[in-house]
């Protein structure tokens, strides 16, 4: 029981690469369509978490733009599990919850970027 513990904790890993490799050439469009350098991204995801300075508009202009990526993000997994058989949707919400609550459990620390 340890031993397939083990070797699933190691699969894991790396069927998580395979995801990211495979999604790679596939993310939504309006990710593809970017114009923004890093800092810029970066910056546009910080007002989206922490919510926008009380005295700038841009702030507010950015997180509505973060929203719209957002949505276009959650419309692509959307349209990714429509073509996924519903026991695999069973063991895909099982994981995912179940890592939620391992982050919940997870030393809380400061995003840096």
């Amino acid at each position: 029981m340890a031993s397939h513990h083990r070797d699933q904790k190691e699969r894991i890993p790396s069927l998580a690469e395979n995801v990211l490799k495979a999604a790679r050439n596939r993310v939504p469009h309006d990710w593809n369509r970017l114009n923004l350098t890093m800092p810029q991204l970066k910056v546009l995801l910080s007002i989206s978490v922490d919510g926008p300075p009380p005295c700038s508009s841009l702030a507010a202009r950015g997180h509505q733009f973060i929203e719209g990526l957002w949505t276009s993000s959650q419309d692509w997994l959307s349209e990714l599990l429509d073509r996924v058989d519903s026991a695999d949707l069973e063991t895909i919400e099982q994981a995912l919850t179940i890592m939620v609550e391992a982050l919940s459990r997870q030393e809380q620390y400061a995003w840096t970027g």
